[in-house]
C-alpha cells in the first residue's frame, strides 16, 4: 500500500518535469537571437554614439521583438507579421468571380488558388477558374476553364506600413483559357494575361480576399477568395 501511494505521488511529479522540459526545448528551438552592434564618431567631435540591437525572431510565428540601446537610451520594439500571408508559407483559397467569359451578359466561375510567399511582400502561385455563362441556348452556352501562374507584390509589407488586417496587392497574370468554342469562330486555346489588383484581409491563419481583374479574353472580373495558410516553414535568422 504504502509503495502503490508513493509510486502515484511519483508519476505526475515525473510528467510534470518532462513537460516542463519539453516546453523549453521548444522554445529554444522556435526562438533565435541576433546581435548588432554599430559604433559612429560625430564628425568635429570628440563623442562617439554606440547603438546595440538585438533581435529575437520565433520561428513558429514570425514574431520579432528588437531591444535597441543607443548610449543611454533603451528602445523596444515588436513586429507581428500577419499571419495568412508573409515570407515562407503556403495559403490555400477558394471562391467565386462575376466574369466577361461570355458573348452576351455575364459568366460565373469557381476558382481555386495557392501561393506561396517567397518574401514578406512577395509571392507566386497558381490559379485556376472554371466559368460559365449560365445561357439557356446550347448554342450560346459557354464553359470556359482559365489555368495561369501570378506573381504578388503587397506593397505595404515592402516599405514597412503597419496597418493590421490589412493587405493590398498587385498582381500580374499568365496563362491558358480553353472554352468550348460554341461562338469563337473555333478559337478554343488562348492565351490569358492580364493583371489582378485587391486586398488581402488576414485573421490569423485564414484570410478573406475581394479582388477585380482585367486582361484578356476575359476583359474583366469581380470575386473573392477565402483560405488560409496550410504550411509555414521555420524562418532562419541572418546577420
Amino acid at each position: 500500500m504504502k509503495h502503490n501511494v508513493l509510486f502515484l505521488l511519483f508519476v505526475p511529479l515525473f510528467i510534470n518535469c518532462v513537460s516542463q522540459k519539453s516546453a523549453e526545448e521548444r522554445t529554444q528551438q522556435n526562438v533565435g537571437m541576433i546581435e548588432t552592434t554599430t559604433t559612429t564618431l560625430s564628425p568635429g567631435e570628440n563623442t562617439q554614439q554606440t547603438t546595440t540591437e538585438l533581435t529575437t525572431v520565433d520561428s513558429s510565428t514570425d514574431k520579432q521583438t528588437s531591444v535597441i540601446i543607443t548610449n543611454n537610451s533603451i528602445e523596444v520594439k515588436s513586429r507581428s507579421p500577419l499571419q495568412s500571408h508573409g515570407a515562407r508559407q503556403i495559403t490555400v483559397g477558394g471562391g467565386f468571380e462575376m466574369n466577361r467569359n461570355t458573348r452576351d451578359g455575364i459568366a460565373g466561375a469557381l476558382v481555386a488558388n495557392v501561393d506561396y510567399g517567397i518574401v514578406d511582400y512577395l509571392a507566386i502561385g497558381l490559379r485556376n477558374g472554371v466559368s460559365y455563362n449560365f445561357d439557356a441556348h446550347e448554342d450560346s452556352s459557354t464553359i470556359t476553364n482559365e489555368s495561369e501562374i501570378f506573381v504578388k507584390f503587397y506593397p505595404f509589407d515592402l516599405f514597412k506600413i503597419g496597418i493590421n488586417n490589412i493587405a493590398p496587392f498587385a498582381q500580374g497574370d499568365i496563362g491558358l483559357s480553353v472554352n468550348n468554342s460554341r461562338f469563337e469562330n473555333n478559337e478554343s486555346l488562348r492565351i490569358l494575361f492580364g493583371g489582378t489588383i485587391g486586398v488581402r484581409f488576414p485573421f490569423y491563419k485564414i484570410y478573406l480576399e475581394p479582388y477585380m481583374r482585367f486582361g484578356y479574353p476575359f476583359q474583366w472580373a469581380v470575386g473573392f477568395l477565402i483560405g488560409g495558410t496550410v504550411v509555414r516553414f521555420p524562418t532562419t535568422l541572418t546577420n
